[in-house]
C-alpha cells in the first residue's frame, strides 16, 4: 500500500507541476480534478486490498462493483464540471481523462501484482 501511495503521490505532483508550468491558462477545475481522482483512486485501492485479504473469493465481484461506482461518481463529477462552465469545459474534460488514465494504469498495475501473489 505504501509503494502505491508513493507512486500515486509522485504522479499527482508531477502532473500538477507539468500542468502548472505548461498549460496556460490552467483549466478551472485542474487541481480539484487532480485531488478528486487521487483521493478516489487511493480509497478504492485500499478497499480492494482489504477485500482481497478478508474475502478473496469475492474480489472480482467487488472490483467490478467499484468500477460501476467510479463510473457513476466520475460521470456526476463531469456533469457538474461541464454544466458549471460553458466555454472552457473541454479542457477540464481532457485533463480529467488524462489523469484518469494515468491513475487507472497505476492502480491496475499494483492490483495485478497483489492479486497474483
Amino acid at each position: 500500500m505504501i509503494k502505491f501511495l508513493i507512486t500515486l503521490t509522485f504522479s499527482a505532483l508531477l502532473i500538477g507541476a507539468i500542468g502548472f508550468w505548461v498549460i496556460e491558462p490552467l483549466p478551472e477545475y485542474f487541481f480539484r480534478t487532480l485531488i478528486f481522482l487521487f483521493v478516489s483512486t487511493a480509497g478504492l485501492y485500499r478497499f480492494l486490498l482489504r477485500t482481497k485479504q478478508q474475502r478473496p473469493d469475492f474480489f472480482v465481484q467487488f472490483y467490478l462493483a467499484t468500477m460501476v461506482v467510479k463510473l457513476i461518481a466520475y460521470g456526476a463529477y463531469m456533469f457538474i464540471v461541464v454544466t458549471s462552465q460553458t466555454e472552457n469545459a473541454v479542457y477540464d474534460v481532457m485533463v480529467f481523462m488524462v489523469v484518469y488514465f494515468i491513475f487507472t494504469a497505476i492502480e491496475i498495475g499494483f492490483l495485478y501484482r497483489q492479486v497474483n501473489r
